[in-house]
């Protein structure tokens, strides 16, 4: 599936791409609609949309404009709620980390196990030929792992003596859970 727009939590951004549309005036009118409400004038861009005299177009546009808005949502909702700003965090200390753990693994040998948490397990580190890590690489491969543990910790599944359970799966899961 090939998404017209998605967002990137890792670099915050709605990437979009111009659908493919039945003539060139559809996809100029889609193109300007689109670039209208990514620069944030929402308003204007429903006004295209409302007032094109092709329904059938009309609609295909309102649907192109309900999925940009969706993905919009989702930055919204990466931006003020605590799993967002978590998820954000480990984003930020992977890219802060990245170099320091290239170099750490050039300076023992040029191996790096992924996960970097294989580090901390001599059974795996053994097992994939892997040097003795470095105090930096543990310092790095502890966080990744404490990240992960509190990552899995809101997946679980929850009881209430009135409601029953309820799972939490996954990142969609805790996304949704964090934006109620």
């Amino acid at each position: 599936m090939d998404p017209l727009f998605s967002f990137d939590p890792a670099i915050m951004s709605v990437w979009a791409r111009v659908p493919t549309m039945s003539n060139d005036r559809e996809s100029t009118a889609v193109r300007r609609m689109i670039l209208t409400a990514l620069s944030g004038d929402h308003v204007s861009a429903l006004t295209m949309c409302q007032t094109e005299v092709d329904e059938k177009f009309r609609r295909r546009s309102e649907i192109i404009l309900s999925a940009l808005w969706h993905e919009v949502r989702h930055f919204a909702d990466t931006l003020l709620t605590n799993y967002g700003a978590a998820q954000t965090r480990s984003f930020q200390s992977a890219a802060i980390n990245t170099p320091a753990l290239v170099q750490e693994a050039l300076a023992t040998g040029g191996r790096l196990a992924i996960p970097v948490t294989a580090h901390l397990d001599r059974v795996r580190r053994v097992a994939r030929g892997l040097p003795e890590p470095t105090p930096d690489m543990v310092v790095i491969a502890k966080d990744i792992q404490g990240r992960r543990w509190l990552t899995d910790r809101d997946a679980r599944v929850v009881t209430s003596g009135d409601v029953g359970s309820a799972a939490r799966i996954g990142d969609s899961g805790c996304q949704a859970a964090s934006a109620t």
